[in-house]
């Protein structure tokens, strides 16, 4: 599943990066936990059908391509959807330079997981794009002067070598997969801490908007470049990239709008599963020990960063918002 900036599987709109205080939803009822689990798990199971459908497409067309085709259905969906709901104001925002940088993390992030999947197996690439748990800690700490649990330092350690076990570079040598997938990690978790700059009265309609018109019109730029004739054989797989994607986005967004995100962020790892059960099905990529030793330590690792969420923590003020 990847991490890219288009399904923000954290909601932005929350106080901190580790997603303590969940304002609407800090004690759902038993119900509402429920409905929030499976939409976790109905969009994770969504953003790996998308994922799948991206690395099949990959050689085909250029990641830049497949995202302006994706963005282009999402953001017709997405008019459909919000407009309606929430009117032209959906459009407003005092934020507009910063939603600019946001894009350019948003696009740079998909692209180069896109590019991952083109060296990497699927389950690989996957379970290095989860890591971006680890690098939003490093911002916590090093950009926001957070105070964390101690155990959160023992989270980063366990994460660096889940990271290593998968890939299990040569010394010397890292693979170009390798290096794309954490750089979709890095984008990832900088799209999603930047939104601390963005004021709590923005409508999570409005940043969801954003990302993807952001990235409709980033891409766009490039597609007199970029652009390949698109063989018809192909568009059901493009209409199913669009769709299960804006579908996993909108299922797990309401996931962490609903319940507390040390109990939803878990659950995001059975992506590890679901990858690993398509790379196997259409690629024969059959992930060995070494990997699922590597990817159970992510897991551990994120899961212990989503738990330090629910202790109290020292309110830290961000760092004033970069000018660009």
């Amino acid at each position: 599943m990847s991490h890219d900036s288009n399904r923000p599987r954290r909601d932005p709109a929350r106080s901190d990066v580790y997603g303590a205080g969940m304002h609407d939803a800090a004690h759902p009822i038993p119900a509402r936990r429920l409905t929030a689990i499976a939409c976790c798990l109905s969009g994770v199971i969504c953003l790996c059908v998308s994922d799948a459908l991206a690395k099949s497409l990959t050689a085909h067309y250029s990641p830049l391509q497949l995202l302006f085709v994706r963005a282009a259905l999402a953001f017709c969906v997405l008019l459909v959807v919000i407009l309606p709901w929430a009117g032209p104001a959906v459009f407003r925002t005092d934020h507009l330079r910063l939603h600019g940088v946001r894009a350019v993390f948003n696009v740079g992030s998909a692209c180069f997981f896109y590019l991952s999947l083109t060296a990497l197996p699927l389950a690989t690439a996957t379970a290095v794009a989860f890591c971006a748990p680890l690098f939003v800690f490093v911002y916590s700490v090093f950009l926001f002067k957070e105070k964390v649990a101690r155990g959160a330092w023992l989270s980063l350690a366990l994460g660096i070598a889940g990271v290593l076990l998968a890939l299990r570079p040569t010394v010397g040598s890292v693979g170009a997969g390798a290096v794309f997938a954490l750089l979709a990690a890095w984008g990832y978790a900088t799209l999603m801490v930047s939104a601390r700059w963005i004021k709590g009265s923005e409508p999570m309609g409005t940043l969801v908007l954003y990302i993807v018109l952001g990235q409709l019109a980033i891409s766009a730029l490039f597609q007199p470049w970029a652009w390949q004739p698109v063989d018809p054989d192909h568009l059901p797989k493009l209409a199913g990239l669009a769709f299960f994607s804006t579908a996993g986005l909108t299922l797990i967004t309401q996931a962490f709008r609903t319940a507390p995100a040390s109990l939803i962020a878990p659950l995001e790892y059975s992506g590890l599963l679901w990858a690993a059960l398509l790379g196997w099905l259409y690629w024969n990529e059959q992930p060995d020990a070494m990997f699922f030793a590597g990817a159970a330590l992510i897991v551990i690792s994120g899961s212990i960063i989503a738990a330090a969420g629910k202790r109290p923590t020292v309110p830290m003020k961000p760092p004033p918002p970069p000018s660009a």
